[in-house]
């Protein structure tokens, strides 16, 4: 899910997409009940619960990993291959 969410929100960033409080707290909480609810999850017991939990925690992940990279820039998300780097050497190019 880690991978997907990076993936997600980098190409909302490159599409001029921002995320605020509403796309973090709110979001979320409207897709479970779109999922659970509208989609009628809720007829597949235990695991309508479960998908509908996981795509809210989805869309979580989602609109705050776009917030940072609002924020912060692309080097800072968790997962992206230059955050990792830039981790293991004291915070940037300094460390080279």
């Amino acid at each position: 899910m880690n991978d997907f969410t990076t993936i997600a929100a980098g190409e909302m960033y490159e599409d001029g997409r921002r995320a605020g409080f509403r796309h973090i707290a709110v979001y979320p909480v409207l897709e479970f009940l779109k999922v659970y609810i509208i989609k009628r999850g809720f007829l597949d017991g235990l695991a309508g619960i479960v998908v509908a939990v996981f795509h809210s925690f989805y869309v979580c992940l989602k609109y705050s990993k776009l917030r940072e990279l609002a924020l912060y820039g692309s080097r800072t998300v968790a997962g992206h291959p230059e955050s990792s780097r830039a981790a293991r050497s004291g915070g940037g190019e300094e460390g080279r």
